[in-house]
């Protein structure tokens, strides 16, 4: 009897350490960064619904010259108004992963670059939440020429032009996840040195700091292994982030 009781209570403790660190989170890749006149690119948004339940929303804001096209939905009801694109479920997809797309067209003629913001409302234990998907930049300029790489979901501009030496002075962070509301460190599985920085109501996560890229792409992939899909590196300049 007593021999139950105990294997019962490391049962329940081991459930609770798994509910504690199942932090919803969202990863955003495109098919290309580059838009074309008359073309169309696809967004797929993987979401890790965490904790969550009951109703939930993804909300993307898409800049005028671009207007959006439901892909696949998982059950939710698809909307674009005022350049503002939803995707609402009444009842959040019961697969702990799941993944959303749309497409984008542009509308006319491509004279300008095109900045997408967005963000995934949730709720856990009755409490609203919001996760903020970090910044991406499409390019719409035909004389940009720009390579873009993919890595770890963040897109890096590389051009011809020599190196800038003050990135040197850069030091690299891993970012976990941007939320409206103050995180305790437990839930992030064990990553170690984690920071915040807030700003504009909205808290970021990270861990680590690093003096190469190298490094901190090492932790990225740790925090991957640990529940956190959308894991990417951002410079920090002077104790600063650098806006890329």
């Amino acid at each position: 009897m007593m021999r139950l009781f105990f294997s019962l209570l490391m049962l329940v403790g081991f459930n609770s350490v798994v509910f504690s660190a199942s932090v919803t989170s969202c990863k955003r890749t495109f098919s290309s960064y580059q838009l074309t006149e008359g073309g169309e690119i696809v967004v797929t948004v993987e979401i890790n619904k965490g904790s969550a339940t009951g109703i939930a929303k993804l909300v993307e804001d898409i800049p005028f010259g671009l207007k959006a096209f439901e892909g696949e939905s998982v059950g939710g009801v698809f909307s674009f108004e005022q350049q503002k694109l939803k995707i609402v479920w009444l009842d959040i997809p019961a697969k702990q992963i799941f993944t959303v797309s749309y497409k984008l067209k542009p509308t006319g003629e491509l004279g300008k670059d095109y900045h997408i913001v967005g963000r995934f409302l949730y709720v856990v234990a009755d409490k609203r939440e919001e996760f903020v998907l970090p910044d991406a930049l499409l390019f719409g300029k035909a004389s940009t020429a720009v390579a873009v790489e993919n890595v770890n979901g963040v897109s890096d501009k590389k051009d011809t032009a020599a190196p800038d030496e003050s990135t040197q002075n850069y030091t690299y962070k891993v970012q976990l996840g941007a939320y409206s509301v103050k995180k305790d460190d437990a839930l992030f599985n064990g990553l170690q040195d984690i920071t915040v920085e807030q700003g504009n109501g909205v808290y970021r996560y990270f861990t680590g700091s690093f003096n190469s890229k190298e490094e901190a792409l090492k932790r990225a992939q740790e925090a991957k292994d640990k529940g956190f899909p959308g894991a990417h590196i951002k410079p920090f300049k002077d104790g600063k982030m650098v806006l890329n």
